[in-house]
This record gives structure tokens, sequence and C-alpha cells, in this order.
């Protein structure tokens, strides 16, 4: 799908509470067993799924600002959950991918996918999640005019770092091994 400019939409499922992190600023980098060469505007799929060892290897400091965020959300005391799933929820700019220990976020052995500029969508859009990154099945007009100013505006500020979303082929598969998440 393309967005109203043209440009091509790229998604990347992650489980929640990786993706709400992500989209709040707090999480920075995301681990994946693969090496990323994708740059730019990259859509963040809420998983149908939620990640119960998400605490498992995270160091002290990140333990502690994710732990500090949950807590500001009083989730146990409102009864209600900030999870979306089987989303899409926002978006960042990817600025680079490597396998350097850099972060508490980060994972010993695993590739690092560096984010900026995160943004919340104010309307979720439901839309079936993949492996890797991918092109979601979504149409512009499931963004909300108030979602697709901010998304637009994201573009603009990754065209103006040099980082025009763009496909690789380290990416591109269609390998039916790779199911829906």
């Amino acid at each position: 799908m393309k967005d109203g400019r043209g440009n091509n939409l790229f998604a990347i499922t992650i489980k929640n509470p990786w993706a709400y992190f992500i989209l709040e600023g707090i999480k920075p980098v995301e681990n994946r067993s693969w090496q990323c060469g994708f740059r730019g505007v990259l859509l963040i799929h809420a998983s149908k799924q939620f990640d119960d060892d998400w605490q498992k290897g995270l160091g002290q400091e990140a333990l502690h600002m994710a732990r500090k965020k949950l807590a500001m959300l009083n989730i146990a005391r409102s009864g209600h959950s900030p999870w979306v799933y089987s989303a899409v929820i926002g978006a960042v700019i990817i600025t680079g991918s490597d396998q350097y220990y850099l972060s508490d976020w980060c994972q010993v052995g695993q590739n690092y996918i560096w984010f900026s500029n995160p943004i919340k969508f104010k309307n979720p859009i439901p839309c079936k999640g993949k492996q890797r990154i991918f092109h979601p099945e979504i149409e512009l007009q499931q963004i909300s005019t108030e979602d697709r100013i901010s998304l637009n505006n994201l573009y603009d500020y990754s065209i103006s770092l040099g980082l025009q979303s763009f496909e690789i082929s380290d990416f591109k598969t269609t390998d039916s091994r790779f199911k829906e998440i």
C-alpha cells in the first residue's frame, strides 16, 4: 500500500509490551535474529500476542524504565489494559542496524534495529501482521486525518535526514514458512 504521496508503507510486527515501549520513546532498539537493511519510516504493528517473558534478559536501567512506565499506567488499579493487538499502532524512523551492544535494551547475540522519532497513532488500524518487514494490508482511508498528518511529517523528516524508505532484498520474501502473527 502507498500513502497519499506515493510512498510505500512498510511495517514490522512487535509483541506488546515492546511495541508500546517503542512508541512511548523509552525503547530505542528492537532485537532480531536477522540483519535489517531497511532505513526510513516504518509502521509499528502490535502482534496478537503479549510477551509474558518481557522482563527476561533486560538490563537494570531498561527494566527500571519499563516498570516505571507501566506503573504510571495504573494497569492493576484501573482495570483496563493499554494493549492493542493485531493493529498498526504507530510509526518510527529506522536510522540504523548493527550488532554492537550499546543499550540495556539490547540482547547479546542479536541484531539491533535502531529507532527514532516514534509517533503513536490516536486510532489504531486493525490488520494482520507478518514476520520480518512487510507491506501491511491497509488502505490510506483507514488512517485518520490526524494520524496521516503525523505520518507525513515523519516522512518529511526522514527524507531530510537522507533516510527515504526503500526496499532491500534482505527483507523481501515469498517464503510460505513466514506465517502471519
